[in-house]
């Protein structure tokens, strides 16, 4: 049995996983209002902000997150990035997190440092304060950016009572989520949120291609930005990418 498996059986599921009471949620991360007016315009389930040239979680400056606040305010599913736990800014964390429901935080150069759970917890209650809820992120590729085990951030998110979990990819060049984590890793961590009431978000340089493996985990959602996006996640939003994800999206779950 491998390390992975390991620690994962450390919470034992029970038999039968709970439905979930709405389909797997299509999520594109926008970088400024008018890629969210894109998206709201294209009937896109979940809409996410964060600055792609800042990193995989890149944080949004202040004046764009109450901005997109602005034309999200009634979207139902929304939320913001708020970057890596390592350097983030927290006053100004606190700020732009109160503006949505939904904050994502990362982990990256944190395996290290024993503080990380404490650190994290402490946001996470700041956070509550101002309605927001904090989503950890497990990195797919955690070696390669020092990060916390995905086992530990599971671990972290049920005791803590995360109602979400994200996994993501650190590195955005060259490789996707399952080249880092087989489906049945990805399939064993879903499960193991589902029993604990954590819902699992799924990211990572996703293409097309993914849809039917991906959405056969019955996770929260799917996330994607450089799939929508002219040449790379860094360029602009493209409109009819995005229409053309939301139907593809749609027939696959439907289908």
């Amino acid at each position: 049995m491998s390390l992975f498996a390991q620690k994962t059986s450390r919470i034992k599921p029970s038999q039968s996983v709970p439905s979930s009471a709405n389909r797997t949620q299509l999520l594109i991360s926008v970088r400024n209002a008018v890629e969210a007016n894109i998206c709201v315009q294209a009937g896109v389930d979940w809409i996410d902000l964060k600055e792609p040239s800042a990193g995989p979680l890149g944080c949004p400056t202040c004046h764009v997150a109450q901005q997109v606040h602005q034309v999200l305010r009634g979207h139902a599913r929304r939320s913001v990035a708020l970057g890596e736990l390592s350097n983030l800014d927290r006053e100004q964390s606190i700020l732009i997190g109160s503006l949505f429901p939904v904050a994502k935080v990362g982990l990256s150069h944190m395996n290290h440092d024993s503080r990380w759970s404490h650190q994290l917890a402490e946001l996470s209650v700041d956070l509550a304060k101002t309605s927001c809820q904090l989503v950890p992120v497990i990195y797919a590729d955690w070696k390669s950016c020092s990060a916390p085990q995905p086992h530990q951030v599971l671990e972290w998110a049920i005791e803590n009572a995360a109602p979400k979990l994200l996994i993501d990819t650190y590195q955005k060049a060259g490789k996707r989520l399952m080249n880092h984590l087989s489906f049945e890793q990805l399939h064993d961590l879903v499960l193991q949120g589902q029993h604990s009431n954590v819902d699992i978000v799924l990211a990572g340089s996703v293409q097309a291609q993914d849809l039917p493996t991906l959405l056969a985990l019955k996770c929260l959602a799917i996330g994607v930005r450089g799939a929508v996006c002219q040449k790379s996640r860094e360029g602009e939003l493209d409109a009819q990418l995005v229409l053309d994800w939301v139907e593809k999206f749609s027939s696959t779950v439907s289908g």
